[in-house]
């Protein structure tokens, strides 16, 4: 079962990692590209009862520590 991590626009983890990979380093572009963290009910929809920008931004730092690089400098 696929995770969901933008629970009011139903955008997997998968579809996140995806916009990663064709280059998204902030969360305007993971936006942009998914529509995820676009809604205003993600607090509420959320089991974990918070929004999903924190998720989000901490899957773009991970990605881009992982390549040995800062997503906000490069």
């Amino acid at each position: 079962m696929e995770k969901i991590i933008c629970y009011c626009k139903n955008v997997t983890e998968d579809e996140i990692k995806s916009a990663i990979t064709q280059g998204a380093k902030t969360l305007k572009d993971i936006q942009f590209l998914t529509s995820a963290c676009t809604g205003n009910s993600c607090a509420e929809l959320n089991p974990n009862g918070f929004s999903c920008s924190e998720d989000i931004n901490d899957l773009i730092r991970s990605n881009y520590k992982s390549k040995g690089s800062c997503c906000c400098c490069s």
